[in-house]
């Protein structure tokens, strides 16, 4: 249930982020690279604004915990969907995302059922949010060699921050039992 707590700069800049996975999502796929690029950018850049005011005026909720997240997991499958549906992505990288993302939401599930809270997404998981939104944005751009060396970068850092996740996950079970 929303507290009145839950609506604050924080958590519109994060509901924001949500609602501009859909144009995000239909200007990519219909190739309209710059006007996707603008609102990539700005969709991407909302993730720090949100964490940020919510650190900084101590907004942090559980429906910031939870909307946050999603709205970078929806961001990425968007921008993972159309490019991969226009030939850009490759398919591996494509799988890759979704089944890191697909673990991660049934950890955060799982956590949120044996605790009853949320948990926050680590500073891993933010960077590997960061780099690849970065190289999703550069392939879109059309910058050389994102394509060819890009998703690499980014599966380094998925890879980093899934390790991390199942890290905290395993201690966590440990310490249950």
């Amino acid at each position: 249930m929303l507290e009145r707590r839950d609506l604050n700069i924080s958590n519109i800049i994060s509901l924001a982020r949500i609602i501009l996975v859909i144009p995000f999502f239909l200007l990519l796929i219909n190739r309209q690279d710059v006007s996707a690029l603008i609102v990539g950018i700005i969709a991407a850049i909302s993730d720090f604004f949100d964490g940020w005011f919510a650190r900084k005026f101590g907004l942090i909720t559980e429906l910031g915990k939870t909307i946050d997240p999603i709205g970078d997991k929806l961001l990425m499958a968007a921008g993972a969907v159309a490019l991969f549906v226009r030939g850009d992505m490759p398919l591996w990288f494509f799988i890759f995302v979704f089944a890191r993302d697909i673990v991660i939401l049934l950890g955060g599930f799982y956590m949120k059922r044996s605790t009853g809270r949320v948990v926050q997404s680590n500073i891993f998981g933010k960077v590997a949010f960061a780099v690849t939104a970065v190289v999703i944005l550069g392939v879109i751009a059309n910058v050389p060699h994102f394509i060819d060396y890009g998703y690499y970068i980014a599966a380094l850092f998925l890879i980093l921050s899934s390790i991390s996740y199942a890290r905290f996950l395993i201690n966590f079970i440990k310490d249950k039992s």
